[in-house]
């Protein structure tokens, strides 16, 4: 028994002389390591750092370049077409703003008011052709595509403060209902019919034929009574106009008196 003790003490101890060594050598790593840990602690945090500057630095640059990217669109010459692009130049205004913006609020960089001055220069360049676009959507064919692409400029150019939707739609859709107004007349008063009989078709086709501008089909009637027959008109361009206006304008008292202007040359007309 003493003899097993006495081999268990030696034991104990050479494995208490073993950890003591391993401890030593694990300090020595430890005290190696540490500056290696240090150092990669300090190249992580530069590293996230670099990585952070070259995003702000991208979106600084990327503010920077909008003036050039959307430059080719926005004074482009050719002005046949500008309710096709709409949607670009929507988009282009929503850079320029945000460009505008973000460079307004730091002043410290060079050169920024000068570049602020061409990006509002650009701006109100693509309000002017977003404007010419939203008439020409007034004056096509009332389809979904064309109402919600219409919808989309005015609100877009009333969020700027340009109320000059307002006054387009006024002048413009009054022009349509009269356009409407003249060839359905026409219609009615050429049409061939015994004293107060009546016949009912649409003036689509005829509209179509003579004039640009074209609404959903209305309904009329064609006979001896001509004031009759261009109050049913009135009534269903007035009619389909409600409809429009609400997809269209804002709902509020300046866009109340939109409607009420283009509905006055008809109004008046009857």
């Amino acid at each position: 028994m003493e003899e097993s003790l006495r081999r268990v003490d030696e034991a104990t101890e050479d494995m208490l002389c073993q950890c003591a060594s391993l401890s030593l050598r694990l300090d020595l790593v430890d005290q190696i390591t540490l500056p290696i840990r240090e150092r990669s602690s300090a190249l992580t945090k530069a590293q996230s750092n670099i990585t952070t500057t070259l995003s702000k630095l991208e979106r600084i640059s990327s503010h920077f370049q909008v003036a050039n990217e959307v430059e080719s669109l926005v004074v482009a010459e050719d002005d046949c077409d500008q309710a096709a692009n709409t949607e670009d130049l929507l988009h282009a205004i929503n850079r320029i703003s945000d460009s505008i913006g973000f460079l307004s609020e730091r002043k410290s960089f060079l050169s920024t008011d000068a570049y602020v001055k061409r990006l509002k220069s650009l701006q109100d360049s693509a309000r002017d052709r977003c404007l010419r676009g939203f008439e020409q959507l007034l004056l096509s064919r009332l389809t979904e595509s064309t109402t919600r692409r219409a919808a989309a400029v005015c609100q877009r150019l009333l969020a700027t403060n340009d109320r000059r939707p307002l006054d387009s739609y006024g002048a413009t859709r009054g022009k349509v209902m009269m356009e409407h107004l003249a060839a359905a007349t026409d219609i009615s008063s050429s049409a061939e019919s015994p004293v107060g009989a009546a016949t009912t078709g649409t003036p689509t086709a005829a509209v179509a034929s003579s004039s640009p501008f074209l609404l959903p089909s209305i309904p009329y009637v064609a006979g001896e009574h001509s004031f009759l027959a261009t109050t049913r008109v009135v009534v269903a361009l007035l009619r389909a106009e409600v409809e429009f206006f609400r997809k269209l304008m804002p709902q509020d008292r300046m866009g109340v008196g939109a409607f009420e202007a283009a509905c006055m040359p008809i109004v008046e007309e009857v």
